[in-house]
């Protein structure tokens, strides 16, 4: 018997892909969830399956290779309505705190003072691993307190006051990435109203260019028309504020003052709606004109390699919109202080940096290259004059020593976003417990490359960089808002154990109390639980 060598020769092949239909995938989609929905909840569930709804996020945007990993007792059902009815209160409760007018007009006053880059600051740690060729990552590193010289900060006023200028905006330093499994409508809008950027997702359905820019433009009409809560309303005392900030004529009466503060207020949260656009200029450039059309101004460059093609692309961005200075690029991912400056000269008005070690994108374990973002971040200062956000690169907790080294926003989708505003908030998985769980992967995850329909002839996907999961959701974690408000906690008890009162005031500082920890150190400071 040569069974062996018969096995061993080549096979016949002749298997070609044939791309599959965006609207077929839905239909797949819809197919996946009918085989998980709880039995009686079926026809709860059956109209939302439409094809709007899967680009809204309204339900989950499910593939083939999520199914694994959802636990064996879970089932798709609605949100209970009495959690659901306290959830919509939460998110309306802080929407409302974080827009009241004196939190408005300080934000407009941060955004009408110029942006200071962190100055050149000099941290002996910093310096010695870099001329020891030693890369850390924000687990190895603290940023100490300084010696007190004042009493006992509020933290308080300063919850109230940690928005930074970004580009022009008084913005709160986190931004709701691109991660496709966190991008719905509700989860966008929040995100822009909680006075953040946030880069709708180009993958999963959202790659179809004419579906991200229809979500965009749903998303800028509804924030341009939403009904206003009486308690966002101005007294005389705060148009008068208003009208110094913006240097309003004083004859101009309270009538046109109070138009133009809501037409400003409402402005503040459409220009925190971004879109994630492609690495690749040509392509780059029509999708931002589609995303333009609708309202659209802000646009991030996304390319995993962190190369020459974010510039060429933000130069043909430049050229593109030469016109409208309204216009705003972030270029990222920048992996290097050389593309960064190349960056801000291409007309980048923001970057972003940061690898992540493998939690959802596996880039860094795919290439076996460094996770070093601090080591990047701290040699970009009195290098770059633009702000520097960071996403991924292993931040965690370590938010004071980011900002401490130069950071001035943070990327959190998987903290921010994974919660009922996010995709498929309205219907969770539920396990006999109680549990709830959502899907999330990376943007290159297995089921976002099902979804672009990046697959081989064999039904492989290609160049996987990113996990496909099922995430457990705590019921403490289920409100974006509460989400946010806790990255706000944490960043104001960090300022005031810096002795600061903002973050551009960490700027102005030599980064120098930035020390280096030993594993048992650090593992003392790690979070309840972990």
């Amino acid at each position: 018997m040569a069974t062996h060598l018969e096995l061993a020769a080549f096979s016949e092949t002749t298997l070609t892909h044939e791309r599959v239909p965006l609207a077929q995938k839905m239909k797949e989609s819809a197919a996946l969830i009918r085989a998980t929905v709880s039995g009686h909840d079926t026809p709860i569930i059956e109209p939302d399956l439409t094809p709007d709804n899967f680009r809204n996020g309204i339900i989950p945007r499910l593939s083939e290779f999520d199914m694994q990993y959802l636990p064996t007792d879970a089932e798709l059902a609605p949100m209970p309505v009495d959690e659901l009815k306290k959830l919509r209160v939460e998110r309306s409760h802080d929407l409302i705190q974080w827009n009241k007018p004196s939190q408005f007009l300080h934000r407009l006053s941060v955004g009408a003072t110029p942006f200071i880059p962190p100055s050149d600051g000099k941290s002996h740690v910093m310096d010695r691993l870099a001329a020891d060729g030693l890369v850390v990552s924000f687990d190895d590193l603290r940023s100490d307190s300084p010696v007190p010289k004042n009493g006992r900060q509020s933290r308080t006023d300063i919850n109230s006051k940690i928005e930074v200028n970004i580009m022009g905006q008084g913005r709160i330093p986190f931004a709701l990435g691109s991660v496709p499994d966190v991008g719905s409508f509700l989860s966008y809008t929040t995100m822009a109203i909680s006075n953040g950027m946030t880069f709708v997702s180009r993958d999963k359905v959202l790659s179809n260019v004419n579906e991200q820019a229809q979500l965009v433009g749903d998303i800028i009409n509804f924030l341009g028309q939403v009904e206003l809560p009486n308690d966002i309303y101005p007294t005389p005392d705060d148009l008068q504020k208003f009208s110094e900030i913006i240097k309003l004529d004083p004859k101009v009466d309270d009538a046109t003052k109070e138009r133009m503060y809501f037409e400003r207020l409402r402005e503040s949260w459409i220009v925190n709606i971004g879109a994630a656009i492609e690495a690749e200029p040509t392509k780059a450039v029509e999708r931002a004109s589609a995303l333009y059309e609708k309202g659209c101004r802000l646009f991030r460059i996304y390319s995993p390699e962190g190369g020459t093609e974010i510039i060429d692309t933000a130069k043909a961005l430049r050229e593109k919109f030469s016109g409208d200075s309204d216009v705003k690029i972030v270029g990222g991912q920048i992996m290097d202080l050389s593309t960064a400056e190349k960056a801000q000269a291409a007309g980048c008005d923001a970057i972003i940096i940061g690898v992540a070690g493998g939690s959802q994108c596996t880039t860094s374990v795919n290439a076996d290259i460094p996770v070093k973002t601090p080591n990047l971040l701290y040699s970009l200062r009195g290098r770059i004059q633009i702000p520097v956000g960071i996403e991924g690169g292993g931040v965690g907790t370590h938010l004071m020593t980011a900002f401490a080294l130069g950071a001035s926003f943070v990327s959190k989708p998987g903290e921010i976003g994974v919660s009922w505003e996010g995709s498929g908030g309205k219907y969770m998985y539920q396990d006999s417990n109680g549990n709830y769980y959502m899907p999330y992967g990376g943007e290159a995850s297995i089921s976002a490359k099902w979804w672009k329909d990046s697959m081989d002839s064999f039904g492989r996907p290609k160049f996987v960089e990113g996990e496909t999961n099922i995430r457990k959701v705590p019921k403490d974690n289920l409100s974006q808002t509460r989400n946010i408000k806790r990255l706000r906690d944490q960043t104001s008890i960090g300022l005031v154990f810096q002795r600061a009162n903002t973050i551009a005031e960490l700027h102005a500082r030599s980064c120098d109390n930035i020390v280096q920890v030993t594993p048992d150190a650090s593992s003392l400071s790690r979070a309840y639980g972990q």
